[in-house]
């Protein structure tokens, strides 16, 4: 590269934060580039033992150099070690982005290598199979108590506890297995799932799993909500229902079929619906 045609300038580090300061007023970080390639950058040291009037530091690729009276001159250090051997300094730098890029590319391998891990754990490393068993969406709500309770000790005892009720709970055949497939709240509000597999061990209980389809737009407009001064929290009433005359604040959202619930026939508020 011909020193006489290099092209100097500065750019901000981040485009919101551009102010360039002054001797005695600080400013933000800047990057040095040499015909638009960064090759340093400049900043105000704000450290306690570096004295007024030399707070302006810089760095590569003549290193970290500091107390400099403005930007201008902690540039110009960077600059001159630049154009004493540029080959050299750009050879560096090729080096220094090669080996970012094989830093970047080991980090997102291994992220990606985690997260499959993670996924094999949670959904299972073999392939999905026929369902055998299908608990309808929204069961602790018609079902009856006696059976919202066998199906929570059924969940319960596979550490099932944060099992979503508003969703089908499957049992599946796969090829050396059978499994339990739910959706698990992974949240406080209760709106964000995540499909959760495990080893069926227990058989599950023998409740009638019969579909209620001409509840599906009666649950679409009254949804559980947990009501702080109704037994502690410990029962639910129809948020849709009672929040507008409640002063108290609603927790809507929450279907854990492992929370202790009440049943339709049994909830006067939730029947008024």
């Amino acid at each position: 590269m011909s020193v006489a045609t290099m092209r100097i300038s500065r750019r901000p580090a981040d485009s919101e934060w551009a102010e360039t300061g002054s001797a005695t007023w600080p400013g933000d970080d800047f990057h040095l580039l040499v015909d638009d390639i960064v090759i340093g950058g400049t900043y105000w040291c704000g450290a306690d033992d570096v004295p007024d009037g030399q707070r302006w530091a810089s760095w590569c690729p003549a290193g970290l150099s500091m107390r400099h009276h403005t930007r201008d001159d902690a540039e110009r250090t960077q600059i001159r070690a630049y154009v004493a051997n540029p080959d050299v300094v750009d050879r560096q730098l090729a080096d220094n982005e090669r080996e970012a890029a094989t830093q970047a590319a080991r980090r997102a391998a291994e992220h990606d290598a985690r997260a499959q891990a993670r996924r094999a754990d949670r959904l299972g490393a073999d392939e999905p199979g026929p369902n055998v068993w299908t608990l309808p969406s929204h069961h602790f709500l018609f079902g009856g108590q006696d059976e919202v309770a066998a199906i929570t000790r059924w969940l319960n005892a596979h550490q099932l506890h944060r099992a979503s009720g508003e969703y089908e709970i499957r049992v599946e055949q796969r090829a050396a297995r059978r499994v339990i497939v739910v959706q698990e709240i992974v949240d406080g509000s209760g709106r964000r799932t995540q499909t959760r597999v495990v080893t069926c061990t227990v058989d599950p209980p023998p409740v009638d799993t019969t579909p209620r389809p001409d509840l599906v737009d009666l649950l679409e407009q009254h949804y559980p909500a947990t009501f702080p001064l109704i037994d502690f929290g410990h029962q639910i009433a129809c948020a849709a229902c009672t929040t507008h005359t409640s002063p108290h604040a609603v927790t809507p959202g929450r279907a854990l079929y492992s929370s202790p619930l009440v049943t339709r026939d049994q909830n006067p508020r939730r029947t008024a619906t």
